[in-house]
């Protein structure tokens, strides 16, 4: 009897387990991030250089302030291509910020680019944001809205090159935050030394444009990077259930019988 039981509790273990993988795998309400979080460039509208420079600085950001009180601030920027056929409610900027492990116990901010095609020519057309209700305290929404038109449609630069207002945004976000959120006395940047990083660019840094696959973002949701240490707590789970349905289903007594010599 009890050896019926555990295998049947060993059994709808590794059902359940298996379940939730597979619900896992279908298809989000949302989407899901790239590989480099902090610039999800969905539109395929930057520079690898771009791309590459804010994801660094929106890492650095957090880790430099993870430690602070009201620390671990987040900065994310998303592209996205907008026509008849975009599905808008899956980059529903307050959604992403509850979703993407921020939310509103956190310090973080989503800014939505929308972008529509003119010919060949993708064009800014509007922005959206959301800002956790804890920076909020730190940087006025009407602060926020200032800072941007400022930069994406004031700014100098020659409009096809929308990787220079995208990141003069970027550095300006930056420098508020930490400047007003964690009393850093300076944040400096040159934009025309940007240019020139932008035009000089070469890596052979892989550049992700799609979102993440579901495995790739439960690791990054928990915090886990390396994929070989995951995938070997996966194999030898399996080879431990596998084992223990292997010894159950042998014939072993707890009783101890003898029997009289004649």
């Amino acid at each position: 009897m009890l050896r019926t039981i555990t295998t049947k509790s060993l059994l709808l273990l590794t059902l359940v387990f298996l379940s939730v993988i597979l619900f896992g795998c279908q298809e989000d309400s949302i989407v899901r991030p790239t590989k480099h979080f902090y610039i999800n460039d969905y539109a395929e509208v930057l520079s690898d250089a771009t791309i590459t420079n804010i994801t660094r600085e929106g890492e650095r950001l957090f880790n430099d302030t993870d430690t602070f009180v009201h620390g671990g601030t987040i900065l994310i920027i998303n592209t996205i291509l907008f026509d008849n056929d975009t599905n808008l409610d899956i980059y529903d900027e307050h959604t992403l910020l509850n979703r993407w492990a921020i939310d509103n116990d956190s310090m973080g901010l989503i800014i939505n680019l929308y972008f529509t095609r003119n010919g060949n020519q993708l064009e800014l057309s509007y922005e959206r944001f959301s800002m956790s209700q804890k920076l909020e305290q730190f940087i006025p929404k009407e602060q926020l809205r200032f800072l941007i038109d400022k930069t994406l449609y004031l700014s100098n630069w020659d409009e096809s090159k929308i990787d220079l207002p995208v990141m003069h945004m970027y550095y300006e976000l930056l420098e508020t935050v930490y400047m007003q959120v964690y009393d850093y006395v300076s944040f400096i940047y040159d934009m025309e030394i940007y240019e020139l990083y932008l035009n000089s660019y070469q890596s052979d840094d892989e550049i992700h444009t799609s979102s993440m696959s579901y495995f790739d973002y439960m690791l990054f949701q928990i915090g886990i990077e390396n994929r070989i240490i995951v995938l070997s707590y996966f194999i030898f789970t399996i080879l431990f259930i596998s084992l223990s349905l292997l010894m159950i289903r042998k014939d072993h007594n707890l009783t101890i019988l003898k029997r009289k010599k004649k």
